[in-house]
């Protein structure tokens, strides 16, 4: 079995490292490893797609044309197409963005202001009729549906206004994960030098730095706060960084760190009292399964943001992203919850382990040649 798999040009540079990387580095690896029949390479050039390939596994609904162009080439060649859709609807956000303002002139453009959001982060505009048409396509035309939860599809069909029933033959849930036998962990004392950092416990968030994450809503929220933040995470954004530094003067007691190996990150959860990630959109976000296999408690979106269901539900507090008291009291009542960490580790391992990834993409496989 012979599988290409697909992504964008700059799925492995270090400021551009998502979640849709780490998803295919971590499939392929786990594929290979629980088959010796399987060959895989990474395509970024849909033109080095052909008919040697038995299947093209693209990834992400988001990155519309890299993803429609691997998609029409699988088709032209007549190559199988697994699909990790990758996928939750955040459409809904500029009614959200909306309602901390009072005045009309700011609800009139911010419409547009979401418009501009959905290409400075590199996606499609998501309101828009073409998105919805090709995903549509992508529905149709795909062999296999590979979603993370089974609520990213549901999501998916709600967006595109169509009854699941009928593409759910096509669909095999393959959950995210994550794994912690990569850490590299360092000295208490080391740490806090080499990363400037207080000597006590702080909220950490982890990610890219950009409007959908969510980190000026953290930052205002726990304005009055008195315990640390920690920022960690490439500036995406520009504009939106200067948003926050600007109020992270005035609070003070907010620290940033650039970008940092996945391998040393696990020093960040180890010292932080917990994770927030008041996100407008996640499948599930793997930094949030990466807190809680490394001890660390977290606060994240509700259900109506991610799949929290499927992966947090009794195992982390929800939040309202959009809501300053919501994070608030989700942050403050996380902070007194009292959590069994070694019953956790022992179901992210079973159930959202990246070995199992591979066994069930691998299945999946099966099923479509």
């Amino acid at each position: 079995m012979k599988v290409a798999y697909c992504i964008r040009a700059d799925w492995d540079s270090p400021t551009n490292k998502g979640g849709d990387t780490t998803q295919l580095l971590k499939t392929m690896k786990n594929v290979m490893r629980y088959s010796d029949d399987v060959m895989c390479d990474v395509l970024t050039n849909p033109e080095m797609l052909d008919n040697s390939y038995d299947i093209a596994h693209i990834f992400n609904f988001a990155t519309l044309d890299i993803s429609t162009r691997f998609f029409d080439k699988a088709k032209s060649v007549n190559v199988k197409i697994a699909f990790s859709t990758i996928f939750w609807d955040y459409s809904y956000g500029y009614h959200m963005i909306s309602k901390y303002f009072d005045l009309n002139v700011f609800k009139k453009i911010d419409r547009l202001l979401f418009l501009t959001l959905g290409k400075m982060i590199n996606l499609p505009i998501v309101l828009s009729t073409k998105f919805k048409n090709q995903i549509l396509k992508f529905l149709e035309g795909s062999d296999v549906l590979l979603p993370n939860s089974i609520e990213e599809y549901y999501k998916i069909c709600d967006f595109v206004d169509i009854n699941p029933s009928k593409y759910i033959n096509k669909v095999s849930v393959v959950f995210n994960a994550a794994d912690i036998s990569e850490n590299i962990f360092m000295e208490k004392n080391e740490f806090l030098k080499k990363y400037k950092l207080p000597d006590k416990p702080y909220v950490l968030q982890v990610g890219r730095i950009q409007l959908i994450k969510g980190q000026l809503t953290t930052l205002k929220a726990l304005y009055k706060m008195d315990i640390p933040i920690v920022f960690v995470g490439f500036v995406a954004e520009v504009d939106y960084f200067n948003k926050i530094k600007k109020i992270a003067q005035k609070r003070g007691n907010v620290y940033f760190v650039d970008y940092v190996e996945n391998t040393e990150v696990s020093n960040f959860y180890k010292h932080a009292a917990l994770h927030i990630l008041p996100s407008l959109r996640e499948s599930p976000g793997l930094v949030s399964l990466e807190a809680l296999l490394n001890g660390c408690k977290v606060v994240t979106s509700n259900d109506k943001y991610l799949p929290f269901n499927s992966y947090f539900n009794d195992i982390a507090t929800a939040i309202d992203p959009v809501d300053f008291v919501s994070i608030e009291r989700g942050v403050e009542k996380e902070l007194n919850m009292s959590r069994d960490f070694d019953k956790i580790k022992n179901l992210i391992l079973n159930e959202f382990s990246w070995n199992k990834v591979g066994i069930d993409t691998f299945n999946a496989y099966k099923k479509i040649l």
